[in-house]
């Protein structure tokens, strides 16, 4: 008979101290919800493609840097969100992007890409040489810039990092910003109310 209250005791205390941890654990659990992504990444019409180091036209802007700007132009070209800039001095958006590299330098091509736009006498000329960045970072990245008043790249407002991530034809860095900015139109689309329905005569 003792034995048997002494179970129902322990199972009791055991069963009150689970109850009163349950409201602890949940408060303690992260919350995992991505932070809204910046208005003007869904609302931006013209931007302009960039490396550290400069535009595709600059002579100290490695080959692999060149080729992630153009590949980087194609991929946008055919998502349709955004229409590419001659230059950087008239966009809502720089997008910089960076080729990983395996040495510890970056090999520089002094050969300028031709451009694929012609920029009309007087019109925005191109983006002044950014500083200088030896070797990178070990994985590609792209990050999505408000220009300053200079046409140069400010301050990020979406930044990712991955081996490959710019890569063709998958360019998953790419795909990855797409995806957010598509999420983050369909949340808005969902705040903004019906209009209401008219009255029929």
């Amino acid at each position: 008979m003792k034995r048997r209250n002494y179970l129902r005791s322990v199972l009791f205390f055991c069963g009150t101290a689970l109850f009163g941890m349950a409201p602890l654990a949940h408060a303690a659990t992260p919350n995992k919800k991505k932070p809204a992504l910046p208005e003007l990444l869904t609302k931006a019409k013209y931007v302009c493609v960039v490396s550290p180091n400069g535009t595709a036209y600059d002579a100290n802007v490695s080959a692999p840097d060149k080729r992630a700007i153009a590949d980087v132009e194609n991929a946008i070209e055919a998502w349709r969100m955004y229409q590419i800039a001659p230059g950087c001095q008239q966009v809502e958006l720089i997008i910089v992007v960076h080729k990983a590299h395996n040495g510890p330098t970056a090999p520089v091509d002094t050969k300028p890409v031709p451009p694929k736009v012609s920029i009309p006498l007087g019109g925005p000329a191109p983006a002044p040489p950014l500083p200088s960045v030896e070797g990178g970072p070990p994985e590609d990245s792209l990050a999505v810039c408000i220009p300053d008043g200079d046409g140069a790249p400010g301050g990020n407002l979406w930044h990712r990092t991955q081996k490959d991530g710019l890569r063709p034809p998958e360019m998953s860095l790419v795909a990855e910003l797409k995806k957010e900015i598509q999420e983050a139109i369909a949340a808005q689309n969902k705040k903004t109310p019906a209009p209401p329905p008219k009255n029929s005569p």
